[in-house]
């Protein structure tokens, strides 16, 4: 009977170890320098509408923010353009490879504009509410 009610307890088996365990982080590897390589995401909407391109150093870890009135191609390019303008063009460009980042119009900004290599990957929002 207590067997019974602890298998049909939610609090039981969530504090329990019994499941397989949770998949280690993975690093990734640390570029050359800083700026070859860069993590891209948003943060919003905000009660104005506006949201928060997030641009990632993967190497220092150093974060360019630019507000953006939407996250289209079209709100986010010329953002983008002014980051590397003053920092400099990366090699890589990772993103979750959501909207703007999988349309035409990105895919040419970075192939013909710049010649960066657009890769997808997670959402960086956790990094930068740290």
């Amino acid at each position: 009977m207590v067997e019974r009610k602890v298998k049909n307890c939610l609090a039981c088996q969530s504090s329990s170890s019994t499941g397989s365990p949770p998949e280690s982080l993975r690093m990734s590897k640390l570029p050359e320098s800083p700026w070859k390589e860069v993590s891209i995401d948003f943060k919003g909407p905000f009660p104005t509408g506006e949201y928060l391109l997030v641009i990632i150093d993967d190497f220092s870890r150093f974060p360019e923010v630019e507000i953006v009135s939407s996250t289209s191609a079209k709100a986010t390019i010329p953002k983008l353009d002014a980051v590397f303008a003053r920092q400099c063009i990366p090699d890589i460009v990772k993103s979750d490879n959501g909207p703007p980042f999988n349309g035409f119009e990105f895919s040419q900004f970075a192939e013909y504009n710049y010649g960066f290599l657009a890769q997808e990957m997670y959402s960086i929002v956790a990094t930068c509410q740290r």
